[in-house]
């Protein structure tokens, strides 16, 4: 709480291991997550979650309307369409946003053991699956005054495909 005060400090993020949202099979949503600290993130100002756990790279995002005039919605556990696949990858993005303007979650478990499916039908309509991918890579993380960028470099049949998100400080 002391942090959201202090105008000396640029960035705001936290790690955690478990996602706040997921599309993974094998896991999906953490509920208790968003039902305990999804609220604090927000009055807080965090801008970026880092996660891990799934094995496949996702970034979801929440804006800071969609939440204010929501909340958070229960993640169903019907899955109904999952496969190895790739969302959002098409136009190879360059993804830039204000910053405050939502919370960026990052979920980088895709280095090691099998990966998961993805299961679109998974998502609420208060979230967004900006891209997400069945595949291993790795996330690179950079950081300025200015600017909170994250590159995706994940490993599939065509070679590496590199992503990237830009916050932009407000």
């Amino acid at each position: 709480e002391n942090a959201a005060k202090d105008d000396t400090i640029i960035w705001r993020s936290i790690v955690v291991h478990w996602p706040f949202f997921s599309i993974g099979k094998s896991h999906g949503d953490t509920e208790i997550l968003k039902l305990t600290l999804l609220k604090t993130l927000f009055e807080n100002k965090v801008d970026v979650v880092l996660s891990g756990h799934d094995h496949a790279i996702q970034y979801i995002r929440m804006t800071r309307n969609n939440f204010e005039q929501h909340g958070y919605r229960l993640q169903s556990k019907t899955t109904n369409h999952c496969e190895i696949t790739t969302i959002g990858l098409e136009s190879n993005p360059t993804i830039t946003m204000k910053q405050g303007d939502a919370l960026h979650q990052i979920v980088s478990g895709n280095g090691g053991d099998s990966i998961y499916e993805l299961c679109s039908d998974r998502v609420t309509k208060y979230e967004e699956v900006v891209f997400a991918a069945s595949t291993y890579g790795f996330v690179d993380i950079r950081m300025s005054a200015t600017k909170f960028e994250i590159r995706n470099y994940l490993l599939q049949d065509q070679g590496t495909w590199n992503g990237r998100l830009i916050i932009e400080r407000s």
